[in-house]
């Protein structure tokens, strides 16, 4: 099968070109496609997230379709420390398994503290994988780094993924993202849940999340602006490579003020 690849870098497409070379071969020689297994009863299911806080968030929005799908099944994630914020209380997740992976890796520390961080929770997160025996993995990202090689090593009998970060042949079933250019993250994990007879489109995704004024935020110095409707703008994070100038952003919640009147 011939890869799609999501960078438009010619170094970096060049790279993962050259790296799927081999990996390409050693599944053709290694792999095993054709396991045979329970796909209409998974009992754990491995959602992985390798970005940042805001695409965690994202991709959580399809937990609930697979708890509808397969009410018996448990949920666990695979993500970075940084997005335990968004998943730690997640009524669908059962345990997060932390992976921090030294190219998402925003901490103010040195290049190669990154890589000892990196090494040791993949190691760990390794372990954590393979210890409940998967049944089936679903990739929440069409860039490197992605978890197709972690899968495949901790031995997930199902890997659905996308081969656009690399290591697609370690796959069970490389996904096509949306050939257009202005699809939405979700567009493409819906992609995914077909697989798993899963039939839904972005528009039939609902929020799940409530607001709570217990806790941290009792003593938060914005907590009086709560008692009364309120809408949450969340522009991209980073500083390089962002899709949407300030401008535009400016523009958006100057529609959002004028239309609810705020």
């Amino acid at each position: 099968m011939k890869h799609q690849y999501r960078t438009e870098t010619f170094w970096k497409s060049s790279l993962q070109q050259i790296v799927d070379l081999f990996v390409d071969l050693y599944a053709k020689l290694f792999v095993n496609k054709d396991i045979k297994i329970d796909s209409e009863n998974p009992k754990n299911i491995l959602f992985i997230s390798l970005a940042h806080l805001g695409d965690a968030l994202i991709g959580s929005y399809v937990f609930p379709l697979i708890h509808e799908r397969y009410p018996n099944a448990k949920i666990d994630v695979l993500a970075g420390e940084w997005c335990k914020p968004v998943l730690e209380n997640n009524p669908y997740v059962r345990n997060l398994i932390y992976f921090n992976h030294f190219r998402m890796n925003r901490s103010d520390i040195s290049f190669w503290k990154k890589i000892r961080i990196h090494i040791k929770s993949s190691r760990n997160a390794l372990r954590a994988i393979r210890s409940p025996q998967y049944d089936l993995s679903i990739e929440g990202r069409i860039s490197h780094p992605n978890g197709n090689l972690i899968c495949y090593r901790g031995r997930i009998k199902r890997r659905i993924g996308f081969g656009s970060g690399g290591f697609g042949s370690l796959l069970t079933k490389e996904v096509l993202f949306p050939a257009r250019s202005g699809f939405h993250l979700l567009d493409e994990v819906l992609e995914e849940l077909k697989e798993i007879g899963i039939e839904k489109k972005l528009k039939e995704l609902k929020p799940y999340f409530t607001l709570s004024n217990k806790g941290t935020l009792k003593r938060h110095h914005l907590i009086n602006y709560f008692n009364n409707s309120f809408i949450i703008v969340h522009p991209e994070s980073g500083n390089v490579n962002r899709i949407f100038s300030n401008e535009f952003l400016v523009k958006i919640i100057k529609i959002i003020l004028e239309e609810k009147k705020i």
